[in-house]
C-alpha cells in the first residue's frame, strides 16, 4: 500500500475496512455458533442486563437513597433525582417490584426504549454534525461503527447512567464552538450535567481553557457546581453529601481483582494487569511500576494538549485522561472514544490528503488500528476466552474487553511516539524561525 499523500486508502477508510472485517467475522461466528459468540459482548450474568438503570430505582424507594449506607448508593444526587422522575414511567406498584420485574414489565420496556433512543439519537446527531459534508454511505458506515461498537453495546446492555453523561457530553462538543450564543451557553450547561452525572467528564472543560476562553470556563464551572450540589438538597442536603462520599470510598474497596477479576474494566491499572497476564505474571498483584507509569502517561497526554495541532488529537488526549486516570473504570467508559473517533473520521478531505506528510499518514493508520481494537465488537467462538485467561471471579474475561485493553495500550504507545515526532517538528520550527529572525536583524 502506498503510504504517501497520494494513497487512495486513507487512515479513515482503513478504519472502516478493518471495523467491517471484524463485524463480518462476528457474523460468521454467529452463524456457526448459534449466536453463542454474541454473549461475549454482554455482562456475564445475562439476567442482570439493564440493571444499572433499575437497581438505582430501588435506592429512591425510601426518599433519600444515601441513608441506606449498606446498599452503597454511589451515584451523584442528580442521578437519583432522574430516577425519581423516571418512576413516573413505571406502574403504580413499582415500589413492590424487584429490579428484574421492573425490567420485564411493559412500562419498564418502554423506559428502556426511551434510553435507547437517547443513546442512539445523541450519537447519530453527533456524527451528522461533523460528517454532514461527507457522502451518505460514509456517514452511514460511521454511524453503524458507533452504534455497533463493543463498548456501546455493553453500555446499552447495562443501561448505565453513562448513557446520559455521554449524550450531554456529545451535545457539549457539538455546541461549544457554535456562533449562536444561546447554543454555546446551552453546551456549557450540557457539560455541567454530564459532569454532575459521572464527574470525570468535567475534564473536557480543559478544551475551553486551551482556547483561552476564560469567562466561558468560569461560567461552565459555576454551572457544574450548581448542577452537582443542588440536587443533594432534593434529599437531605449536607447529610446526603457526606453519605455519598462515604459510599463512594466504601465502594472503591470492592474493585480489587479478587472480586472483579480483569473483566469489564478499561482503566490503566487493568491495562497493565492484562499485559502482565499476557506475559505469564499474576494480574491480581498490582505492579509497583503502576503509579510512576500512570504519572508518565498523564504527563504525556497533558503535553499532547499543547503540542498537537489537530483538534481531534487534543480531544483524544482529553478522552484518554478521563478513561485512564480513575483507578476503576468499566469497559463501557470506552464509549467516550467515539468522540475523538468521529472527529478523526471527519479530519480528512481530498485536499488535506494531498498536503499531509507521509509520517502523519503512517500515524493515521496506527491510530485507525488502535481505535478498531478499542471499538470493534471482537468476539470468540465461545462466551469467554480460553482457560488460559480464566480467572476465579464473577466476571470472566471476554474477547471484546481483552482487545479493548490491548487497544488502549497500543493507543498510548502511538500517542507517545506521535508526540515525540510532533515535539521535534515544533523544535525545528522554533529553531528555523529564530535563525531567520537573527538573519534579518543582521
Amino acid at each position: 500500500m502506498n503510504i504517501s499523500g497520494k494513497s487512495k486508502i486513507t487512515p479513515q477508510l482503513a478504519f472502516l475496512v478493518l471495523f467491517t472485517g471484524v463485524v463480518l467475522y462476528t457474523l460468521v461466528l454467529f452463524l456457526t455458533t448459534g449466536g453463542e459468540n454474541l454473549f461475549g459482548l454482554f455482562f456475564s450474568d445475562i439476567i442482570d442486563n439493564f440493571m444499572d438503570l433499575f437497581n438505582p430505582l430501588k435506592f429512591v424507594y425510601g426518599g433519600d437513597p444515601y441513608k441506606y449506607v449498606e446498599l452503597g448508593a454511589m451515584y451523584p444526587a442528580l442521578c437519583y433525582v432522574i430516577c425519581d422522575v423516571t418512576a413516573f414511567f413505571l406502574p403504580a406498584d413499582y415500589r413492590t417490584m424487584s429490579p428484574y420485574d421492573m425490567g420485564n414489565h411493559p412500562q419498564g420496556v418502554i423506559l428502556l426504549a426511551i434510553w435507547t433512543v437517547i443513546l442512539a439519537g445523541a450519537i447519530i446527531a453527533y456524527v451528522l454534525c461533523f460528517l454532514k459534508k461527507r457522502k451518505v454511505y460514509y456517514v452511514v458506515a460511521v454511524v453503524f461503527s458507533c452504534l455497533y461498537s463493543a463498548p456501546v453495546v455493553f453500555l446499552w446492555s447495562r443501561m448505565n447512567f453513562l448513557i446520559l453523561a455521554l449524550a450531554f457530553l456529545l451535545m457539549f462538543i457539538i455546541g461549544k464552538d457554535s456562533k449562536n450564543k444561546v447554543i454555546r451557553e446551552l453546551s456549557y450547561v450540557c457539560l455541567a450535567i454530564s459532569a454532575a452525572i459521572k464527574i470525570y467528564p468535567a475534564v473536557f472543560g480543559v478544551l475551553l481553557v486551551l482556547e483561552k476562553r476564560w469567562f466561558d470556563t468560569i461560567r461552565c464551572a459555576i454551572y457544574g457546581l450548581i448542577v452537582f450540589f443542588v440536587p443533594f438538597w432534593y434529599f437531605d442536603g449536607i447529610t446526603s453529601i457526606k453519605n455519598f462520599l462515604h459510599n463512594l470510598i466504601y465502594g472503591i474497596g470492592f474493585t480489587d481483582y479478587e472480586w472483579t477479576g480483569v473483566a469489564y474494566r478499561i482503566d490503566f491499572k487493568n491495562n497493565l494487569a492484562i499485559l502482565k497476564w499476557l506475559i505469564g505474571g499474576d494480574p491480581s498483584v498490582t505492579p509497583p511500576s503502576y503509579k510512576p507509569a500512570m504519572i508518565l502517561v498523564l504527563v504525556v497526554l497533558a503535553a499532547g494538549l499543547f503540542i498537537f495541532t489537530d483538534k481531534w488529537k487534543k480531544v483524544l488526549c482529553v478522552t484518554m485522561i478521563m478513561v485512564l486516570a480513575p483507578s476503576f473504570n468499566y469497559a463501557y467508559s470506552a464509549s467516550f472514544y467515539l468522540i475523538p473517533m468521529v472527529l478523526f473520521m471527519s479530519a480528512e478531505s481530498s485536499k488535506e490528503n494531498q498536503a499531509r506528510c507521509p509520517a502523519d499518514r503512517i500515524f493515521g493508520y496506527f491510530y485507525a488500528a488502535a481505535l478498531v481494537m478499542l471499538l470493534a465488537p471482537f468476539t470468540g467462538p465461545t462466551r469467554y476466552m480460553s482457560d488460559r485467561w480464566a480467572i476465579e471471579s464473577r466476571n470472566p474475561l471476554t474477547d471484546a474487553v481483552f482487545h479493548q485493553n490491548i487497544g488502549q495500550l497500543i493507543l498510548i504507545t502511538v500517542v507517545a511516539v506521535d508526540l515525540c515526532v510532533a515535539s521535534l517538528r515544533l523544535i525545528k520550527r522554533i529553531t528555523d524561525r529564530n535563525r531567520i529572525e537573527r538573519k534579518e536583524q543582521t
